[in-house]
């Protein structure tokens, strides 16, 4: 400290260092070379800066190395460093080093051989790999390198260091490195990992630069398909994540996240590039955000409010369905038990009956499928289903058009008795459903949308998204989340996918349709989460420690990206003009 002090104060004898001033200077100095550093066989310890450190040093390589398996060790989830030091061997020194094990390797076989025994076949492997790569040296020029390899974790105190240490450990073993933790010798090892392009432990392996390629691209890991769309930025390398949902098993996925953590952002933006990039997408808009979006594309919004002009008939039949009769009469029921909180078996006798008449009425019959194919403006209508079920004698046909009354010549005959006036031709399709506030009424709304959406996917010959944000209001009535079970499972064979993003893990746990929904999402968004669903949402995801702690501080717009291949740290990056297009929040709308 002397030399600084004179340093910072020339005239020793006369002048004061302010207090301030020494403990800046002290706590520089401290932090560059602390005098606190204890060291023990397992870990080097500073209590000042409250960090313990274990470092370990790679003896060996497996023969085969590809990227992916040193993946999770270059990008393992704490603070970590590597050190890759590489340094050339001289080739005269290399090829008398490799001349001499092979001719011991050949003496080993003699021996075996005299022996009667069969020979060691690691050590076969080893003497092709010796003979290659003494051919690389007087044939190609190629010469081996030394690699000194040693990797450093840190934590907060021993406990934390013992629990991450056994994972760092478990996935050097996997990944088929010989390593060795450098007991006795972290001072050294500590030394090796600073940015002085020196080892201190002297421990190496002969590498060729095949293998040492492997290694590298650690600096910028890049995920991109050139047939997928962007999902974000890569929050630890600032690369683009250009991910293919078409290239998994199936394409759905579920978007965890608190409001305001940038779940529905993410669905807007994945509706635009989708539908940019030739697609075509449905939304149900269960909370009215998705009209700004719709008018940008210059597409199909459709006011589904139960004043709104635009209609969807109940009874209608899509003509393209080769079973069209029996699936519009499924769906009426599926509709009707909705509506009226139930059908037993009598009462579904009782509709389908109705239905028949009512169809063979304007000449539509299940034996004729060109009868399927009258217009919408022929269709029956829900008031001539209530007209011949109270014409009925019996009393399950007229309990039902007791219970369906209001919808059909009652109260809500506006918004349910009437024949469909859309046929949206755009590539994205907005069904607003925010202005149905009751509960009842927005999941029959909603069972509507979804015979629509079905009827439209048929020939599955284009790729569809179907986007449902705010999915807690269907998940929470049992026969609504049904519809999107059934979404969920059979999507992929008709060239579609389900996106859905809900609040809480507890909305994916509500029901037995709800675990289904959520067990066959190939792909998971998890935005922020806080509290205890933070545990739980780790435990279905198979997050670490570290990824279920970071979901707790997400910032608004980062997120963790979960498939059967990847976990990508991601953050959203919306342009500024569509953020103001996008957003709910009123202050960024009004952002400059």
């Amino acid at each position: 400290m002397k030399w600084l002090n004179r340093f910072l104060r020339p005239d020793e004898e006369t002048e004061q260092i302010p207090p301030s001033l020494q403990t800046g200077a002290r706590d520089f100095v401290d932090r560059v070379a602390p005098s606190d550093l204890q060291i023990g066989r397992d870990s080097v310890a500073m209590s000042t800066q409250g960090v313990v450190t274990r470092t370990w040093w790679i003896e060996d390589l497996p023969g085969q190395m590809t990227f992916e398996s040193l993946d999770p060790i270059l990008h393992f989830p704490g603070r970590v460093v590597v050190s890759l030091l590489v340094e050339p061997i001289p080739p005269a020194e290399a090829m008398q080093a490799l001349r001499q094990e092979r001719s011991s390797r050949y003496a080993g076989f003699i021996t075996r051989g005299q022996q009667g025994r069969l020979s060691d076949p690691g050590a076969v492997a080893d003497l092709e790999s010796m003979e290659k790569e003494l051919a690389d040296l007087q044939i190609a020029r190629r010469f081996p390198l030394s690699l000194y390899w040693v990797i450093g974790l840190s934590a907060h105190d021993e406990d934390e260091l013992d629990d991450l240490g056994q994972k760092m450990e478990e996935l050097l073993l996997t990944s088929g490195l010989v390593y060795h933790q450098a007991a006795w010798r972290h001072e050294a090892a500590l030394k090796s990992l600073l940015p002085l392009g020196i080892n201190f432990l002297g421990d190496r392996r002969n590498v060729n630069a095949n293998t040492l390629g492997c290694l590298f691209p650690f600096s910028r890991r890049v995920h991109y398909d050139p047939a997928g769309l962007p999902y974000g930025i890569d929050r630890h390398t600032g690369a683009w994540v250009i991910f293919d949902d078409w290239a998994l098993d199936n394409q759905n996925l579920v978007v965890l996240g608190d409001m305001g953590s940038g779940k529905s952002m993410f669905l807007k933006w994945k509706a635009l590039w989708h539908v940019l990039m030739g697609g075509r997408a449905f939304v149900i808009d269960l909370e009215g955000e998705f009209e700004p979006l719709a008018r940008l594309l210059g597409a199909a919004h459709i006011d589904l409010g139960l004043a709104s002009a635009e209609k969807l008939n109940v009874l209608d039949i899509n003509p393209e369905d080769e079973e069209g009769y029996y699936s519009g009469n499924t769906d009426l029921l599926g509709w009707l038990g909705l509506a009226v909180g139930g059908l037993t078996p009598n009462e579904k006798n009782a509709v389908m009956e109705a239905y028949s008449r009512v169809m063979a009425d304007i000449g539509v019959t299940k034996e004729e499928r060109s009868s399927w194919k009258k217009g919408v403006a022929q269709m029956p209508v829900l008031s001539d289903l209530y007209t011949a079920l109270m014409v009925e004698e019996h009393k399950a046909a007229r309990d039902v058009a007791a219970r369906l009354k209001q919808y059909a010549v009652g109260m809500y005959a506006d918004a349910f008795n009437a024949r469909t006036t859309i046929n949206p031709r755009s590539p994205l399709v907005v069904f607003d459903i925010s202005d149905v506030r009751n509960t009842e009424l927005k999941a029959l709304r909603m069972r509507q949308v979804v015979t629509f959406i079905w009827s439209r996917m048929l020939r599955g010959d284009v790729p569809t998204l179907v986007l449902v944000d705010e999915a807690w209001h269907w998940l929470r009535h049992p026969q609504a989340s049904a519809e999107l079970e059934a979404m969920a499972r059979r999507f992929r064979k008709r060239y579609g996918g389900l996106q859905l993003g809900t609040q809480h893990i507890y909305d994916l746990q509500s029901s037995g349709s709800a675990q289904v929904i959520r067990d066959t999402a190939e792909i998971g968004m998890l935005f922020r989460q806080r509290g205890h669903a933070v545990q739980s949402v780790a435990q279905l995801f198979g997050l670490n420690e570290l990824e279920a702690n970071e979901l707790r501080t997400l910032a608004p717009g980062d997120a963790l990206l979960i498939s059967k291949d990847y976990r990508i740290p991601l953050h959203v990056a919306v342009p500024p003009e569509l953020l103001r297009i996008f957003t709910t929040r009123p202050q960024d709308r009004a952002a400059p």
